[in-house]
């Protein structure tokens, strides 16, 4: 599957690159930023009006140029497993770098069984991928992160962040429950929130015990079940063969009480035995 969308340039620019490997990122473009802070709300807003560049689109990619893979194998996997819910209305924003300090992750969700986890307070924006919905969403909130009293450039980092927050409470967002992706200038294990690590592992570890108990339950219930079948059939053999003995004995005792009266008639009809005479009276 073919993403559409563009890529923020950043000083470490590596998306090319990605480009070159993964045909994944092949219709991604080179967003012209010209002199806009690459972690700006302004620039977010410019990528969403003007990187959405194939209007008919579901889904489309927004991220910055120093992305990095940084699992093949897990990356592959998540090709599959988005595509498997590619057009699934559960979610509205899938974050591929699930890097966000404090983000909560929400294991229990309606897309659990496809290895994603639903997110909330996740600061992350560095790569994402949106339904064309969303678009107008995201733009008016950030726009309104611009006119926040507070709003400074070279500080809106930090301002627009919290308006990217509040999305996640009206809105789905999703993470991988595997991470196979980050940004090159903060690609360091240390800085993945333990709560991330842990909920993934965790969800793993639920998701087997969770087939384990389904497949076991399948399998007590096949187990009762014949039990049950057997224990049936014993009495119900045990009633045939009752049945057929409770007729043979009947049967049996019907003919030797026929076989009693017919010899007791016979004997009341048969003539007397006459002796012979002997001349001596």
């Amino acid at each position: 599957m073919l993403l559409f969308g563009c890529y923020i340039p950043v000083l470490n620019n590596n998306f090319e690159n990605l480009k070159n490997i993964y045909s994944f990122f092949q219709n991604i473009k080179r967003l012209n930023t010209e002199s806009l802070h690459y972690g700006s709300a302004r620039v977010y807003i410019k990528a969403l009006n003007e990187g959405v560049y194939d209007l008919n689109q579901t889904h489309y990619f927004i991220g910055e140029g120093d992305l990095l893979i940084t699992n093949n194998q897990l990356f592959n996997y998540f090709i599959n497993d988005f595509n498997n819910i590619k057009y699934s209305d559960k979610w509205d924003v899938i974050i591929l770098t699930p890097i966000g300090y404090n983000s909560i992750i929400i294991n229990k969700n309606n897309l659990t069984y496809n290895n994603f986890s639903k997110t909330k307070d996740n600061s992350n924006t560095s790569a994402f991928i949106i339904k064309n919905y969303m678009i107008p969403i995201i733009i008016n909130k950030f726009n309104d992160a611009l006119n926040d009293i507070n709003y400074r450039e070279e500080q809106s980092i930090f301002n627009f962040k919290t308006y990217w927050k509040d999305l996640q409470e009206e809105h789905n967002f999703y993470v991988y429950n595997n991470i196979f992706a980050g940004i090159s200038s903060r690609i360091n294990n240390t800085i993945i929130p333990q709560e991330i690590v842990s909920n993934n592992t965790s969800n793993d570890i639920d998701k087997i015990q969770n087939n384990f108990k389904k497949y076991l339950l399948v399998f007590v219930v096949l187990g009762v079940g014949l039990i049950i079948l057997s224990i049936l059939s014993y009495f119900m053999i045990s009633i045939y063969m009752y049945c057929v003995n409770l007729l043979n004995s009947i049967k049996y005792k019907k003919n030797r009480t026929i076989k009693q009266i017919r010899n007791k008639n016979n004997l009341s009809t048969r003539h007397p035995r006459v002796m012979p005479y002997s001349g001596n009276d």
